[in-house]
């Protein structure tokens, strides 16, 4: 679910219902396993009634009966009035898996020592989700949002009880429904469910929350643990290699496995449920916020989604980008055997320079743009430093060139780093004049020049760049 729908629910309707869930203390929601009367964990709805006066427990059979014979009623796992039950009578059906051999009453329930349980009719499209969630919660108002497009299509209201909360209602496939309880800046807690017929389970009490019980939510969930392993499979790769267990070379050998192994991945879940939401769901959460720029299953997918989610705003934004990245990709390679252009830049002492005064000193110059506030491109200068120390004497010479629009963080951001070679600045409201003339727009980016200033490689990182030398060595 959109990041944006869950803070507008928590922003802004949370505050403005929990007065509205407050009166809707004498609507109880009950779980499945609160209809099993003689379970001798008393759920809190039994608790109430008990303390007034409505039902007692006889410890021998630890039955529940009406006080003074009074009937219970329960419709759709809501206590109701008889009157409800008459108004209703005509919708209603027995439940006999509860009892089958209690009496048949009037209306086809099944009665069970005073409190008679209902259900409605034609319910075979409708879904109950049972919910958990930390009892620090108990006694709040627990919602539950539906959305069209990206507008509030319906909300429902439960209040958390002993830790569980619960919902019904009819089956609703459009998108990924969100349940949140809490108000910020208090403790807020929010999770993504698809409304599909059946019995649901959301576990909240967790930091990952999780829905199962339906093939569709099931199929979501086994996503995102095939997600987790694959990151658990990334961070004992990398402590392999800073441990020195295996190479760089087989390091970023089995990397690429695994990037490809997950693009495959990634690609066969839209594929089996391109035709329902979770395939929906999979390629406008994933595919188009984290794999657009790479996925290589990208065209073959997007000619098999409906229009509705080629029309979504957020896919439209996001093969645009890929678009302009396409282009950027192919203008970036065509630059190749192309003289540098020259730009104006600055050193850490204040001095005025340009780039050709770095031109042809060396074999080769690796000129790599980058930011104090890039992680990838920090992280790579351990690689660069490799390449530059195994070359440094053999024709290689390096520079850096920040693109940062603040002097004072890429002054820090060089205390920190261990890079020995020239550093320098592109000067003052010209990095984007810079990055049009190099065809980039995300860091880290590179290329790399020969001794008469022409183009031979673009978009080394440290690694290629120590293969690409000694390929040519």
């Amino acid at each position: 679910m959109d990041l944006i729908k869950v803070l507008f629910v928590v922003l802004f309707v949370l505050p403005l219902n929990t007065m509205q869930a407050q009166k809707m203390n004498d609507t109880i929601y009950i779980s499945e396993d609160s209809l099993k009367l003689m379970n001798p964990n008393v759920p809190d709805y039994i608790n109430e009634e008990f303390s007034k006066g409505i039902v007692r427990l006889d410890s021998a059979t630890n039955f529940w009966y009406p006080v003074e014979k009074k009937t219970i009623y329960f419709l759709d796992r809501k206590q109701v009035s008889p009157l409800v039950m008459r108004d209703t009578s005509a919708v209603i059906r027995s439940i006999r898996e509860y009892d089958p051999k209690a009496s048949t009453f009037i209306f086809g329930e099944k009665a069970r020592n005073g409190i008679l349980i209902f259900e409605s009719k034609n319910k075979d499209n409708q879904f109950k989700l049972n919910g958990k969630i930390d009892c620090y919660y108990n006694g709040n108002p627990i919602m539950l949002f539906t959305f069209k497009g990206y507008k509030i299509n319906t909300v429902d209201t439960a209040i958390v009880r002993n830790g569980e909360f619960y919902f019904e209602g009819k089956e609703y496939l459009a998108d990924e429904a969100v349940i949140t309880t809490g108000n910020y800046p208090e403790k807020v807690k929010s999770a993504n469910v698809i409304l599909e017929r059946g019995i649901i389970n959301v576990d909240m009490r967790d930091s990952l929350t999780s829905a199962s019980g339906t093939p569709l939510n099931d199929t979501i969930l086994a996503y995102d643990k095939d997600m987790k392993d694959y990151s658990s499979k990334f961070d004992k790769l990398q402590t392999d290699l800073n441990n020195k267990i295996i190479t760089e070379d087989n390091f970023e050998t089995q990397k690429n496995e695994l990037i490809n192994e997950k693009y495959l991945t990634r690609a066969n879940y839209v594929k089996r449920n391109i035709s329902n939401v979770v395939g929906e769901i999979i390629f406008k959460k994933d595919v188009m916020k984290s794999d657009i720029i790479n996925f290589p299953f990208l065209e073959e997918i997007y000619a098999s989604i409906s229009d509705d989610v080629k029309s979504d705003r957020d896919v439209i934004r996001a093969m645009g980008m890929r678009d302009e990245y396409i282009n950027e990709n192919k203008l970036q390679k065509q630059s190749v055997s192309e003289r540098y252009t020259d730009f104006e830049i600055q050193t850490p002492s204040g001095e005025s320079r340009k780039l050709s005064d770095y031109v042809g000193k060396a074999e080769y110059l690796f000129i790599d743009f980058w930011a104090s506030w890039c992680g990838p491109c920090i992280a790579d200068i351990p690689k660069i430093k490799k390449a530059y120390e195994k070359y440094r004497g053999k024709g290689l010479e390096v520079l850096g060139v920040s693109i940062d629009n603040s002097e004072e963080s890429w002054k820090e951001a060089l205390k920190r780093i261990d890079a020995p070679w020239d550093q320098v600045i592109v000067k003052k409201n010209t990095e984007s004049l810079v990055r049009e003339m190099y065809h980039f727009k995300g860091i880290p980016y590179s290329i790399l020049l020969d001794k008469d200033g022409y183009i031979i490689e673009v978009g080394l990182r440290g690694y290629t760049l120590e293969k690409i030398l000694d390929e040519k060595r």
